[in-house]
């Protein structure tokens, strides 16, 4: 090997100091992977939340249904002559069922009724069963009234 020197016996090879100008692969490396964990942590309570507001709007769309539906049926009843009244029940289930495709809410004044997420605990009561943040299911109940035609809300249940 062969070392240029100068005349005084130093090296002309001088350490030369290495100007970092971007970053090593292994920088990009990690920051992108935590980019990617915090990515995946905020998407699980965005899309739990994405759920919650469809499941808001599924409950609130089926509750104006069914005061719209009571609504046509007492305007049926006064159409035809008769004075303004509404159904003794909502439908034909009995106490204490899910909603089910055999077995549909509310029919008595829904064309079609609804098939998920409803609960009859008696003949004047329902809830609609959501997912809770924690895992578990919230019920929201309702209270029907035959003699005015109102189903409103019964936040202590019914």
């Amino acid at each position: 090997m062969l070392v240029v020197t100068e005349s005084n016996g130093e090296s002309l090879m001088k350490p030369t100091i290495k100007s970092s100008k971007g970053f090593t692969l292994l920088e990009v490396i990690i920051v992108i992977t935590l980019l990617a964990i915090l990515a995946v942590a905020g998407m699980t309570k965005y899309s739990f939340n994405i759920v919650s507001s469809a499941e808001d709007s599924a409950k609130n769309t089926v509750v104006a249904a069914v005061r719209d539906g009571l609504q046509i049926y007492a305007s049926r009843e006064v159409a035809n002559g008769n004075p303004a009244s509404y159904p003794a029940s909502l439908d034909s289930a009995g106490g204490n069922s899910a909603a089910s495709v055999a077995n549909p809410l509310f029919r008595n004044i829904l064309e079609v009724g609804v098939a998920k997420q409803w609960h009859k605990f008696s003949t004047t009561c329902y809830s609609f069963e959501q997912q809770a943040s924690g895992g578990g299911i919230t019920h929201n109940y309702y209270q029907y009234d035959p003699a005015t035609g109102a189903f409103s809300d019964a936040p202590g249940g019914c």
